[in-house]
């Protein structure tokens, strides 16, 4: 796999250097070679998928609180019921 050209007009802006067998083989080059994006590209694609996980966490949480509240006024009902049993109202 060769540079890749990081103008537009296709010129290397590396300096003539070999880079392909050594730390040369990055994500950006490899990403530009075969996909044809650029790091904007995958940076909005990274966004993306951070904040739609987030947003899921974020629902799970509410349900999971949703869950909690019911348990718990499910239990202070019960608990209620137990201490006003036999008194007058």
């Amino acid at each position: 796999m060769g540079p890749v050209a990081d103008r537009a007009d296709g010129s290397d802006t590396r300096g003539g250097r070999n880079i392909d067998g050594l730390a040369g083989l990055t994500i950006r080059a490899r990403i530009e070679s075969r996909n044809h994006l650029t790091l904007r590209h995958v940076a909005a694609i990274q966004i993306g998928l951070i904040g739609t996980v987030g947003l899921l966490l974020a629902a799970l949480h509410g349900i999971e609180a949703v869950l909690w509240a019911a348990y718990i006024f499910a239990m202070m009902q019960a608990y209620w019921s137990l201490m006003t049993r036999g008194r007058p109202h």
